[in-house]
């Protein structure tokens, strides 16, 4: 029997504490797991819908300037 091994981490674990991602398949430990939208998934497949879900803002150069507070006494 092959060891079980979290995906993320590779922390040994007992078939108690291994997690499967109900989108990727990988087993996890509990650290790893989440509940997004009544299912449990890894933090990497969690992260990539949260990503998904960002609104992209486009920058222009000129905002990339930063300004600096003025203190007068």
């Amino acid at each position: 029997m092959v060891p079980l091994t979290c995906a993320v981490c590779g922390t040994p674990l007992s078939p108690e504490n291994a997690y499967r991602c109900s989108e990727c398949g990988h087993i996890v430990c509990a650290s790893h797991i989440r509940w997004y939208k009544g299912r449990r998934i890894c933090t990497t497949c969690y992260r990539k819908h949260v990503a998904a879900q960002e609104p992209v803002i486009p920058r222009r150069k000129e905002e990339l300037v930063l300004e600096l507070a003025t203190i007068e006494f």
